[in-house]
């Protein structure tokens, strides 16, 4: 019964324009920062949403999508590369792992050094919860034209640069 109750829950809210959660009032929706990070809690929300049929939440899908485009490399770079502290890595990376998404692979030169590998059951799940993401982020940004999208996204990598 929950589970049915939670998949309408997930359904409703992939309906194109529907906001999840409550307004934003309107003193609030002065404050790009405050608007900026509840519509990135709203998306995550979306995509997480999708992804919770391969058991993985955003980031782990992250960084299944990093081994598949960029290769295998160690825990500690892929951390960098996504900006995600060791504890959280260690136990994203253990999910993944017992869900046969992808395996740590001794170095040669170092057995200390683990290289992250990503294994045919990750690939091929890779793809349908790439059709997930990609389904919750219609749902979320299918508001915007193609020309604010672009924008967003240029806008969205200027705010990053910030403290590089």
């Amino acid at each position: 019964m929950k589970q049915k109750r939670e998949r309408k829950q997930v359904d409703a809210a992939l309906e194109p324009g529907c906001l999840m959660g409550p307004k934003i009032h309107p003193t609030l929706q002065n404050y790009a920062g405050y608007c900026l990070s509840k519509a990135a809690m709203r998306g995550r929300s979306l995509v997480d949403s999708e992804l919770k049929a391969y058991g993985v939440v955003a980031p782990q899908y992250g960084i299944l999508s990093m081994l598949a485009n960029v290769g295998s490399m160690t825990q500690v770079e892929l951390g960098g590369y996504m900006a995600i502290d060791k504890a959280t890595m260690v136990r994203m990376l253990d999910g993944l792992e017992e869900l046969g998404y992808l395996k740590r692979v001794a170095q040669a030169e170092d057995r200390r050094s683990k290289k992250l590998v990503l294994t045919k059951k990750g690939e091929t799940t890779l793809v349908k919860m790439s059709a997930a993401r990609n389904r919750a982020e219609e749902a979320f940004f299918g508001i915007l034209t193609d020309k604010e999208r672009e924008a967003l996204r240029a806008i969205t990598r200027k705010l990053l640069q910030i403290g590089d």
